[in-house]
């Protein structure tokens, strides 16, 4: 079949990127001809054909402009499906990787420009034919913010490569790891402040930048404990030897890090924000606010002294293998271009 899609930038740089990368090269292993629409071609895939995505623009708001008129344009009727993994398209299928921006704005101050990009969000989930979401959290606030109706939403939560995720051996100094590249979103302070409370725990930090970060670990006394490791192409290594992975996120539709850690035998401690949260294996792995740093200390503690609980975790990301995701993504996105 050949199959369409459009994302901003084409390669490993982010979430949202990722799962179009690794799709489309699945598509191309099922024998499908695939054309993949980008403004920003960071990597090649063989069997995928770039075509151009003429979105630019400067600043949050005038992107998702520009990139609402490029999505606009496409020829979606030229394939047997369509999906989008920006906002902006019509017609085919609207992977909501992303969420839904209503509901994130909720959870910070307010800026000028989200009456405009809830706008730009909940158009692009009107005009196609279906809206795929990765969580029950994600699918609610789509719901509740933009009156999509339930039978135009389909839930496939996201995949993981069990074979590149794998459990490995636990460092003998230990450690958590914090997994993310919006520090002040997915909650870093928070997970710094935690550690700061629990004696020779160290933080490894993956994902770019620093800034007051770095500042907040010193002014905390746990400067010589938490690590920025910058951005890194195989964090599975720094992973499978944590003793725990800590995300006390604001917001996040179902992050995939999460996920990647429960694959590589290592449990998460999250919030109840996370879409990921969901699959978690027990309900008191999920801390109720980002802000709770005594009672993300306290279930990292109970963590690190619950010996089985990678176990459980893996048998949990067992469940959602890659092939799995895809596989209901793509009769998703024929249903959708039906």
């Amino acid at each position: 079949m050949n199959i369409g899609m459009a994302v901003r930038r084409y390669g490993p740089v982010g979430g949202m990127e990722g799962v179009a990368l690794a799709f489309s090269r699945w598509l191309v292993q099922q024998g499908h001809q695939v054309d993949v629409f980008c403004a920003d071609a960071v990597t090649e895939s063989d069997g995928v054909r770039m075509r151009s995505l003429p979105a630019g623009g400067r600043g949050v708001m005038w992107k998702a402009v520009s990139l609402q008129r490029a999505m606009s344009a496409l020829p979606v009727d030229n394939y047997d499906g369509f999906l989008h993994f920006e906002r902006g398209g019509r017609g085919g299928t609207f992977r909501a990787g992303g969420g839904c921006h209503a509901a994130w704005a909720e959870h910070r101050t307010k800026k000028w420009f989200d009456g405009w990009l809830s706008r730009i969000d909940k158009d692009a989930m009107v005009d196609s034919e279906r809206v795929v979401v990765n969580s029950q959290m994600a699918m609610a606030d789509v719901e509740r913010h933009y009156a999509i109706p339930n039978n135009k939403l389909c839930l496939v939560r996201n995949g993981v490569d069990l074979q590149r995720f794998q459990p490995g051996t636990v460092s003998a100094s230990p450690y958590v790891v914090f997994l993310g590249a919006d520090f002040q979103r997915k909650g870093l302070a928070t997970a710094i402040a935690a550690v700061s409370q629990i004696r020779d725990l160290s933080l490894k930090v993956i994902g770019a930048g620093r800034g007051d970060f770095s500042a907040l670990a010193s002014k905390l006394g746990v400067s010589d404990r938490v690590e920025f490791l910058g951005h890194i192409e195989s964090p599975e290594h720094v992973l499978a030897s944590a003793q725990a992975m800590i995300l006390p996120t604001r917001y996040d539709p179902s992050s995939n890090a999460c996920l990647e850690a429960m694959a590589c035998g290592v449990p998460v401690v999250t919030t109840k924000y996370n879409g990921a949260a969901e699959i978690l294996p027990h309900p008191w792995m999920i801390v109720s606010e980002p802000e709770d740093v005594e009672g993300c200390a306290e279930v990292l503690q109970r963590v690190l002294s619950f010996p089985k609980l990678g176990e459980e975790c893996r048998a949990v990301a067992e469940k959602y293998s890659m092939h799995s995701s895809f596989s209901q993504l793509f009769a998703v996105l024929l249903e959708g271009s039906a």
